[in-house]
């Protein structure tokens, strides 16, 4: 499993996510945080009502890009429910985002406002990348990006940059997207804005571990981490950790690799989140089996299987388990947990 990938709205100039993830993004944690995105758009709805009343087609565009930028989150949120139509949900709820974005971005236009055009712009890219449309994506940042460049804005160009490169990356293009990670640290000092800085910096690595650079992974890696605790961000710190762990993992030192491994686990448990804790423990389920250590291999599934909550992630975890305890001679005890497994997925669907 892999980390660290994610897109971002340039509403902010903070990383809005990080994602332990190979072929997943991390939803919103909770529902809490879904209430947030809803009362976002419900406002939006309200803000442009009352700027349309008012005659102020400006505002109006402003909130209605505003409303659209909060359906995105209320979008990725729906997608990793268990509903069973919530791809449909998802879907239908981008499309309308992305009309609103649209018309935004069209009205700005016209009137040469070119950071609110370039907002929308980029906004309508994360749309299409939360929808697994990635070609339709990066047409959408090539827009965003050029009239960020003309505005001198250097940090929104950042972002615009790392998201152009992750979606090089969901393509399988992680050689492609290193051009754009390297543009983008070039824009912005590290003292100037040091979480976004730390996010391109860890997203380049991954890029660079996948594509076969461990060396400069490491480096990035290396400085990424110094940056994070300076800044005392104890997820970012996770992350880089992790990362250094993976990096180690595919190198051969295992011992390395285990550290890094624990440390991260130690401030990933301090999040919380099941996403990040999980995704560790297997890893290190993987090497402590690698090297004959079946019983420790197990005792990290089963805490794995404990948190994991993600419909179709717990079987794979307890065939896991159940292969370790056929492996010690314990072939009662695997049927069982499959068995426990399987019905408690077939109750939630």
């Amino acid at each position: 499993m892999a980390i660290a990938r994610q897109q971002l709205n340039c509403r902010s100039q903070e990383p809005r996510r990080y994602l332990l993830r190979r072929n997943s993004r991390q939803p919103p944690s909770s529902t809490l945080t879904l209430i947030v995105f809803v009362e976002a758009k419900a406002w939006a709805v309200q803000a442009a009502e009352t700027y349309a009343a008012l005659a102020d087609s400006y505002g109006k565009a402003r909130a209605q890009a505003i409303g659209g930028a909060a359906a995105l989150d209320i979008a990725v949120t729906v997608k990793r429910s268990t509903a069973n139509d919530a791809a449909q949900q998802a879907s239908a709820i981008l499309e309308a985002a992305r009309a609103q974005l649209n018309a935004a971005s069209a009205f700005h236009a016209t009137r040469g406002e070119f950071y609110e055009q370039a907002w929308a712009q980029n906004n309508i890219g994360l749309a299409f990348y939360y929808e697994g449309r990635f070609d339709e994506a990066i047409q959408a940042y090539k827009k965003a990006l050029p009239l960020y460049e003309r505005l001198h804005e250097r940090t929104p160009q950042a972002q615009t940059l790392q998201n152009l490169a992750l979606v090089e990356y969901a393509l399988g293009r992680a050689s492609d997207s290193l051009p754009h990670f390297r543009r983008a640290l070039k824009l912005i000092g590290r003292d100037e804005n040091p979480k976004l800085v730390c996010a391109i910096l860890s997203n380049s690595a991954l890029a660079n571990l996948d594509s076969g650079n461990e060396d400069m992974a490491l480096r990035e890696l290396a400085e990424a981490l110094a940056l994070a605790r300076t800044i005392q961000e104890p997820v970012l710190q996770a992350v880089d950790m992790y990362l250094i762990a993976s990096a180690y993992a595919r190198l051969g030192d295992q011992t390395r690799a285990l550290d890094f491994y624990r440390q991260a686990l130690a401030l990933f448990n301090t999040t919380p989140n099941t996403r990040f804790q999980t995704g560790t423990l297997r890893a290190m389920a993987n090497i402590l089996r690698q090297q004959g250590h079946a019983e420790e291999a197990l005792k990290m599934d089963r805490e794995a299987l404990s948190l994991e909550a993600t419909l179709g992630a717990r079987p794979r975890i307890a065939v896991q388990i159940a292969k370790d305890l056929i492996e010690l001679g314990r072939s009662k005890e695997a049927a069982d947990t499959l068995e426990t497994v399987l019905n408690h997925e077939r109750c939630e669907r």
